[in-house]
């Protein structure tokens, strides 16, 4: 849009700016998850504010890692996971305070198109790191809303999983003993009727909170076979767009010193180590439990 040609490499484009008296402000990493840390790194170390989206790494240390070099250069990193700024999860954590303490939290991801199996095989993740995260990441921002708990405090007990399908599903068990709290989440690679996203949190007051699938249209047909409706959005740029475009304008803000990353470092190292404990499980055939030997403060410290 700008008419200039693009730059080979991130330094080549640091370069230049600094050679035009400037700086690059922001970065927006788009690459397979193998080259996170490193784009991070370099764009942290040139002054840029980062944005990712998730996993920012390939392990719960490097994602560690990342935050902490960003932090170190005075610059925001900021993980993006899609249901952190849509508005109907958003409405969900804000009713949740005064809808009682919760007791179950379930969500369905069925992924629509099932994207190539070269793909999947490749460079496309796992149904553990590359779906499960971002309900699991929203079930914890969940619990720090209802309970206040933070950090290590927020780290489930044990997590269970059974891969299906050849790894391309699964269903996994998550649960919180000191919070009362028990999760299932459900992860396919295949829906035959459309992006299948839901999600609903029950509480100790009977409140029952929940986010529901979005159609392509609302029209609904009834006739003599009974009632028509019109199948689900097609894919993620449908059903989250407003939150891609939500993420846009927070991470501009950011650039310009006036927006915190919605996302913090233990955050993102939770979500990736609650996947990791599924990933695990589903292999052995065991739960598997989050540790902390130490007795750390920090999510990093954590072992499985």
């Amino acid at each position: 849009k700008s008419g200039r040609a693009p730059w080979g490499s991130l330094d080549e484009a640091a370069d230049a700016w600094a050679r035009a008296g400037e700086r690059i402000q922001g970065v927006w990493v788009c690459a397979p998850t193998a080259a996170h840390a490193a784009l991070i790194e370099r764009a942290a170390r040139a002054g840029a504010h980062v944005a990712c989206e998730k996993p920012v790494g390939l392990s719960a240390a490097e994602i560690a890692r990342a935050y902490d070099v960003c932090r170190d250069c005075g610059v925001g990193l900021h993980c993006l996971f899609q249901r952190r700024s849509d508005a109907s999860y958003g409405a969900l954590l804000d009713r949740l305070a005064a809808a009682g303490a919760p007791r179950t939290i379930r969500c369905v991801f069925r992924d629509h198109p099932t994207p190539p199996r070269a793909f999947l095989e490749s460079c496309g993740g796992d149904v553990y790191h590359d779906l499960a995260t971002h309900d699991l990441d929203f079930a914890l921002a969940a619990l720090r809303t209802a309970t206040g708990a933070d950090g290590v405090r927020l780290a489930p007990d044990e997590v269970y999983a059974v891969g299906l399908d050849a790894a391309f599903a699964a269903v996994i068990t998550v649960t919180w003993r000191a919070l009362g709290v028990a999760g299932t989440f459900e992860v396919a690679r295949a829906s035959a009727y459309g992006y299948d996203q839901r999600c609903e949190v029950w509480t100790a007051a009977g409140a029952a909170l929940s986010v529901g699938n979005h159609a392509a249209t609302s029209l609904e047909v009834g006739g003599a076979a009974g009632v028509v409706a019109s199948p689900l959005v097609e894919s993620f740029p449908e059903r989250f767009r407003a939150a891609f475009a939500e993420d846009v304008a927070h991470f501009a803000r950011a650039c310009r010193g006036g927006a915190a990353p919605k996302v913090r470092r233990g955050d993102a190292v939770l979500a990736t180590l609650v996947a990791e404990a599924a990933r695990r499980s589903a292999a052995c055939g065991r739960p598997v439990a989050l540790k902390n030997p130490a007795g750390s403060a920090d999510p990093a410290d954590l072992v499985l």
